[in-house]
């Protein structure tokens, strides 16, 4: 369905997410370098906080399985500051 020209804007973003999601649990982290960038950028597009700080996280696995660590322990980083940020905003919301 991504690419498909068939959704678009956050549905594309959580559908990309998903896709990515299902590709890390395949084994498939050192190949989606250049789609978790574009799930990055289409979350901060959108505005869509949460979506970016999985986009970060499946950035961070990217990286680990290409021998990046730096670089991989500060997308690890964003991730874990903007989940943060999201707490503080609604800490009843254990989700």
């Amino acid at each position: 369905m991504a690419g498909t020209d068939l959704i678009h804007a956050r549905a594309l973003l959580w559908a990309s997410l998903c896709i990515a999601w299902v590709r890390l649990g395949r084994g498939e982290a050192a190949q989606l370098g250049d789609d978790a960038l574009g799930i990055r950028k289409l979350a901060r597009d959108v505005g869509d906080a949460q979506a970016e700080a999985d986009a970060e996280c499946i950035l961070g696995d990217v990286l680990q399985a290409q021998g990046k660590l730096g670089e991989a322990q500060a997308a690890f980083a964003e991730c874990l500051a903007i989940n943060r940020r999201l707490a503080e905003q609604d800490p009843g919301n254990a989700g």
